[in-house]
């Protein structure tokens, strides 16, 4: 049974983590980055990628086991495994893992409501920021290259699957989120570690991050508060946290509103010479 609804779970979770980036207004954008701009990395080529894989690692709190409105904490970190083609092939040459590292700390805060053993928190008040760092892998020194943070008004998908959630319980969790989140560079890092697009106003599109029955656990305690952790204690198996890279797509009230400007600035050129012929 618990298995069953972890699969449901996963397929609903998954299904929204696939769709957030067609149906909020984003266009899957590449990027380009130079991993030896801003002395992050002594090696590595000028690449241009889709997205990024990462190994997840958080402790989340959930503040009880029922009702509404109930308040939860997550935080920890991501490691970036790979850079991605649009066809989610892995990009060779780009220094990562050799000359660099590419992290972040993530910190996510809320409030969500319990289903029977199903946990999903609310739109309304979600905060969820990323801290991206590099390292260099010579030096040992950081660069901050930026945060990312929640786009307000948009659709967050977070929901967590348990087993029972009966007081002093422990057992297996899937976990699964995903967001828009724009990102803002580090003031000196563009146009030298990020070089296109110019100006980098980019979103990251995040899907399919989270852990299951393999890699997360909980525990409840006495008085019916949830603790999640990936990996599960005393194990290495990482969670996951895939993000694509975009841009956003104008609304078509606002291409309405520029292709009026665009036909109203001929109709004033076009009086400016006839007066001009005239005169």
């Amino acid at each position: 049974m618990f298995t069953k609804k972890l699969i449901s779970a996963a397929v609903a979770t998954g299904a929204l983590a696939l769709s957030t980036l067609a149906h909020a207004g984003y266009v899957q954008t590449p990027i380009t980055i130079n991993p030896q701009g801003d002395s992050v990395s002594a090696s590595g080529s000028q690449f241009t990628a889709a997205g990024m894989q990462s190994n997840l690692f958080s402790t989340l709190n959930i503040a009880g086991n029922t009702g509404s409105g109930v308040a939860f904490t997550e935080t920890g970190h991501i490691d970036v495994t790979s850079f991605q083609d649009a066809a989610a092939n892995a990009i060779a040459g780009t220094g990562l893992g050799t000359g660099w590292s590419l992290s972040a700390n993530i910190n996510l805060s809320g409030t969500g409501s319990w289903s029977g053993g199903t946990y999903t928190a609310d739109n309304a008040g979600f905060n969820f920021t990323i801290n991206l760092v590099a390292t260099n892998l010579s030096t040992a020194t950081t660069v901050n290259l930026g945060q990312a943070s929640v786009i307000p008004g948009t659709v967050v998908g977070f929901a967590i699957a348990f087993g029972s959630l009966a007081p002093l319980t422990t057992g297996s969790a899937l976990t699964s989120l995903s967001a828009n989140m724009a990102f803002t560079p580090a003031a000196g890092t563009q146009g030298t570690f990020f070089i296109a697009p110019n100006p980098f106003n980019v979103v990251f599109a995040v899907g399919n991050a989270g852990g299951n029955s393999l890699n997360t656990g909980y525990s409840v305690d006495a008085s019916g508060n949830v603790t999640v952790t990936t990996p599960i204690p005393g194990t290495t198996n990482s969670g996951t946290a895939n993000v694509t890279f975009a841009t956003a797509v104008p609304e078509p009230g606002a291409l309405s509103l520029v292709g009026l400007a665009l036909v109203g600035a001929a109709v004033v050129g076009r009086r400016r010479k006839a007066t001009q012929a005239t005169a």
